[in-house]
């Protein structure tokens, strides 16, 4: 959506601006956006553009705009950047599955948990008269809690322990 206005603010002079809505996606990129839309008196980027290649007096007050907040757009960016790449970093050291365990086994829960709740007695067995058997509550109740254990309690275990039980 931004993309089609980071040109033809770069080629007005405002490279800050360009530079950030032109680059890699994330917050700032909305925020800067908007801005320049707000700035501008313009509800899309490309009536923005429109405005920016026709009128010099908005390229002026961009211009104050950029020279006001630019240097801390940019820094949030670069901020951003440099998250994104320790972030990609890591996923590549350690593989995926060491972040998206969690997420994946929460929701794994809620659809368990909804299935043994709402899904099998009232949709399966009740409406449809399917006759699906539940998960036994001992079975639902221990895999949660093994998930939850192994969820809040890593770090806890990491920090008593320290790398004791580290294998060399």
């Amino acid at each position: 959506m931004w993309n089609s206005l980071a040109g033809p603010l770069a080629n007005a002079g405002l490279n800050i601006l360009g530079g950030i809505i032109g680059g890699r996606a994330g917050p700032i990129v909305s925020t800067v956006g908007g801005a320049v839309l707000k700035e501008l008196g313009v509800t899309t980027p490309e009536q923005a553009v429109r405005r920016i290649e026709s009128d010099p007096e908005a390229v002026a007050r961009l211009a104050r705009l950029e020279a006001e907040r630019g240097p801390e757009w940019a820094a949030v960016a670069l901020a951003e950047q440099r998250t994104a790449a320790l972030l990609a970093d890591r996923e590549a050291e350690h593989g995926g599955f060491a972040y998206w365990w969690r997420p994946g086994g929460m929701y794994l829960n809620l659809y368990l948990w909804l299935q043994n709740t709402m899904l099998t007695p009232v949709l399966f067995n009740g409406v449809l008269k399917l006759q699906v058997p539940m998960i036994p509550w001992e079975h639902l109740i221990a895999f949660t809690a093994l998930y939850c254990g192994l969820y809040m309690g890593g770090h806890t275990v990491k920090a008593i322990f320290g790398n004791r039980f580290a294998v060399r």
